[in-house]
């Protein structure tokens, strides 16, 4: 999990200005890190940096099909902007075949 915080922590401070984000924990569970995507400011790359950097492999499992499923359904906060996801994991994904399909 301290790779997976590192590359986090170096991704938080790539974002370009304009730009909403937020972080997604998952395992057996999944939990967003703000209620919604907030844009990319000093002041939220902050907030999201020392989540980051206190990140516990804590949520068990590596279930990635519901978070997923969850972002998927959200509307997008930047209008003609493409939505981006980058997923960190220390672990193997399992259902790996529904993963797949819910991302084409």
């Amino acid at each position: 999990i301290k790779s997976a915080s590192k590359t986090l922590v170096l991704f938080l401070k790539s974002i370009p200005e304009g730009c909403y984000f937020n972080i997604i924990s998952f395992g057996s569970r999944y939990e967003p890190f703000f209620p919604t995507s907030m844009p990319y400011n000093q002041k939220t790359m902050e907030k999201g940096t020392k989540f980051a950097e206190m990140m516990q492999a804590d949520f068990d499992g590596t279930e990635l099909l519901a978070p997923l499923q969850y972002i998927f359904k959200l509307p997008s906060q930047s209008s003609g902007l493409p939505r981006q996801m980058f997923i960190l994991t220390d672990g193997s994904v399992s259902n790996t075949s529904s993963v797949i399909s819910e991302v084409r």
